[in-house]
Parts: structure tokens; C-alpha cells; sequence
């Protein structure tokens, strides 16, 4: 008997590895940033949403680490401070333990409209 189960384990092993029955693990990705247009005058905090976020994930600008607060798998806030130069393309990534996710979306910095005084 512990012959045949032998076998039968090591063929469904097989057929597993070959077929690919084997649920890949959950890849993490972003799929929105809410606001993803922010004014340069003032520090802005954006919401990130994905999925398979850890509680090591960091919101990078550009590359650089932004201020993040892990709220869920699925939620991330961080902060973008003032000053980041308006009218050029920036870009919103994610890092974790096992490096950056593969996804990144736009973040359109704009300058204040200035106001008219009397």
C-alpha cells in the first residue's frame, strides 16, 4: 500500500507542476490614485488603490519615498509635498519587501491659479 501511495503522490505532483494547478501567488498591483491631479501650493495626500498591498509598501513619486500610511491590502494613503514642479510628467509606483510593482500610473501636478486683487 505505501508503494502505490508513493507513486500516486509523486504523479499528482507531476500533473500539478505540468498542468499548472498550482494558483500562482496574488500579485500586487495599483489600480487607481485618487485625487490624480494635485496643485503644487500645498502638501496633497492621495489615496492609492490596488491589491496585494503589505504593511512594508511605500508610495514613491518619481522614485522618491513618499510619507505612506498602509490602511488595507487594497489601501494605501500618502502624502505628496508642496513644491513638485507642475506641468511635467510624474509618476506613482508602489514598493514592497519584494520590490516595486510592476504597475505605475500618472500623477498631474498643476501650478495654483493666481487670483486677481483689487
Amino acid at each position: 500500500m505505501k508503494f502505490r501511495i508513493k507513486y500516486f503522490v509523486s504523479a499528482f505532483l507531476t500533473l500539478t507542476l505540468l498542468l499548472g494547478w498550482v494558483t500562482p501567488a496574488y500579485a500586487a498591483d495599483i489600480v487607481s490614485i485618487t485625487p490624480n491631479s494635485v496643485v503644487n501650493d500645498v502638501a496633497n495626500t492621495i489615496t492609492v488603490a490596488g491589491n496585494g498591498f503589505d504593511n512594508t509598501a511605500t508610495v514613491l513619486l518619481d522614485g522618491s519615498a513618499l510619507a505612506t500610511t498602509f490602511l488595507n491590502d487594497q489601501t494605501l494613503t500618502a502624502t505628496v509635498p508642496a513644491g513638485i514642479a507642475a506641468g511635467v510628467p510624474h509618476t506613482i509606483t508602489v514598493t514592497m519587501t519584494g520590490g516595486p510593482l510592476v504597475t505605475s500610473l500618472p500623477l498631474t501636478v498643476t501650478a495654483p491659479i493666481p487670483t486677481n486683487t483689487p
